[in-house]
């Protein structure tokens, strides 16, 4: 009979722990919402060349897809006045991509006498 007693009381301990555990992540997936809008906040309010802050304690392994795809997105912003252009080298049956300026037919014209 005590190990009857001992087992239910273990196990009321683990529906416990095992509820607490979910409001945990409740809660983490609330504050992460909450940082994901302050730094887009951020972001928009001091412009496009400052970065918002990285927490320190973000790491790969703790980070949802979506976290990190954000955290690449923020490194790796790319300018607004340069894309790529599409080349073909049909000799050599080659093709790539270069970077192209959005005022290059300005600088171009700037730049041809005439």
């Amino acid at each position: 009979m005590a190990m009857s007693g001992e087992r239910e009381k273990l196990e009321a301990q683990l529906r416990q722990e095992e509820a607490r555990l979910a409001q945990l992540s409740r809660e983490k997936a609330d504050a992460r919402g909450r940082v994901d809008r302050l730094r887009a906040d951020l972001t928009r309010l001091s412009g496009p060349d400052v970065l918002p802050p990285i927490a320190s304690t973000e790491s790969a392994g703790n980070m949802t897809p979506a976290d990190k795809i954000a955290l690449f997105r923020r490194l790796f912003r790319g300018r607004d006045d340069v894309y790529p252009r599409l080349w073909i080298n049909a000799k050599k049956d080659k093709r790539g991509y270069s970077p192209a300026c959005a005022n290059e037919l300005s600088a171009a014209s700037a730049r041809s006498p005439g």
